[in-house]
């Protein structure tokens, strides 16, 4: 029986899916603010030193944003709920997923740095994508949130597909 060292960092897995995870920026504009507050220079932190508005108008730093499209659960239930459309045809309970299951190809990768390495691509090319680095709090169009919704969902069957394949190699399962 695997002991508790055996069994991958459950946390991990899941957040290292999460593109502003993955990367930080470096501009002029942090170096700014880093320099003026007299300490070392992190950049954006991961998208926390940047603040976004989305279509609910409510201001937000932009790694907040990502983690919320992740989910932001309150419980498991509530994730489970979400997750699929359940209906009753016949008399009989229906549940289909509503996030498709990732490539199986893209599943297999058990390499956590190249998991890391495509978070990283995803923030460059749509979490820090325009208009987020134009001006102070931008307004988030339409076509960015349907991207992040879509990334998202991506990487969270994504994650979900590599978490169940390490926890199957450490447990001996299928």
């Amino acid at each position: 029986m695997a002991q508790s060292s055996d069994l991958p960092d459950l946390s991990a897995v899941g957040d290292v899916h999460q593109p502003l995870h993955a990367v930080t920026l470096f501009d002029d504009r942090f170096t700014k603010i880093h320099e003026a507050e007299h300490e070392p220079d992190t950049g954006d932190r991961g998208g926390n030193e940047i603040n976004v508005i989305p279509a609910n108008g409510t201001s937000v730093n932009l790694h907040a944003y990502w983690d919320s499209e992740f989910g932001g659960y309150s419980t498991v239930f509530g994730a489970l709920f979400d997750g699929f459309d359940t209906k009753t045809v016949d008399g009989v309970v229906v549940s289909t997923p509503n996030i498709p299951a990732p490539p199986a190809d893209k599943a297999a990768i058990s390499d956590p740095s190249a998991w890391a390495q495509e978070s990283f691509e995803l923030a460059k090319a749509y979490a820090h994508a325009d208009p987020v680095l134009k001006g102070e709090k931008p307004e988030l169009p339409r076509e960015y949130e349907t991207n992040a919704r879509r990334i998202s969902e991506q990487q969270v069957s994504l994650a979900a597909a590599r978490l169940a394949n390490l926890l199957n190699a450490a447990l001996g399962g299928p």
